[in-house]
């Protein structure tokens, strides 16, 4: 009766599914495809052919939900499409059942800093965090979780070391998206640390962001255009960097 897109990749998929079976589609964007990588942006035969893509494909859509207002208007100002922005959320069931009782920091234990993501890799602020946690007066300890790119958590941990880090990266495993909340909740900072490039980047709203205000954790947010615009909606539940 209906078909639903989430990926580029889904997007001709789903037109076609729609028009075999005579019925609507909806297509969830998730990114601003036509900048997602630094790759996307620079190929020119890549570019052109998802532009071409979603010229034919996003007005004949039935609704367009987008993952962040400045994807929306990213959207609107190239497609000339309108959507409804659906951010990265987790259902209030998710949060702990008390509220987590912060520590003494810098005296008997660091404080712990927490980042999370599908894949830890280059690209996410990481390096650039590294840097300024080892010149921080308060010990710090770095948990990351996610599955490490090839050979990325050996080359973090130089970098490290290498600048004098207190205490080695934490890698911790993937687990469930249910369980990201209850696995946030015992850090003392969370991470938003986006990198302005590529476009798509400035422009998007991670579920960490979302994660962390659910666990009750605050967070220190990078100077991402759309992490700006949210900050201040967030008071002192985050700090932006600048």
């Amino acid at each position: 009766d209906y078909f639903l897109g989430h990926c580029l990749g889904s997007l001709s998929a789903v037109a076609a599914a729609a028009h075999h079976r005579r019925v609507r589609f909806g297509f969830d964007l998730e990114d601003f495809h036509e900048a997602e990588t630094l790759e996307a942006e620079s190929n020119s035969r890549s570019l052109a052919a998802t532009r071409n893509l979603l010229r034919r494909h996003l007005p004949a859509a039935a609704h367009l939900t987008a993952a962040s207002p400045l994807i929306a208007e990213a959207y609107e100002r190239r497609y000339h499409v309108k959507s409804t922005v659906v951010l990265n959320v987790f259902p209030r069931d998710h949060a702990p059942d008390v509220p987590i009782k912060p520590g003494r920091l810098g005296q008997k234990r660091p404080a712990v800093l927490y980042w999370f993501s599908q894949t830890i890799g280059p690209g996410r602020g990481l390096e650039a965090t590294v840097a300024i946690l080892a010149q921080m007066r308060t010990p710090v300890e770095l948990h990351l979780r996610g599955y490490p790119a090839p050979g990325y958590a050996e080359r973090l941990q130089a970098l490290a070391t290498h600048c004098r880090l207190r205490h080695p990266i934490v890698f911790l495993p993937s687990a469930d998206p249910g369980e990201m909340v209850r696995l946030a909740a015992d850090a003392d900072l969370g991470l938003a640390m986006e990198e302005s490039t590529p476009l798509n980047r400035t422009l998007c709203l991670t579920n960490k962001i979302f994660v962390y205000l659910l666990a009750g954790v605050p967070q220190l947010m990078s100077h991402t255009a759309a992490q700006a615009a949210l900050a201040p909606e967030l008071g002192c539940a985050a700090i932006l960097a600048r």
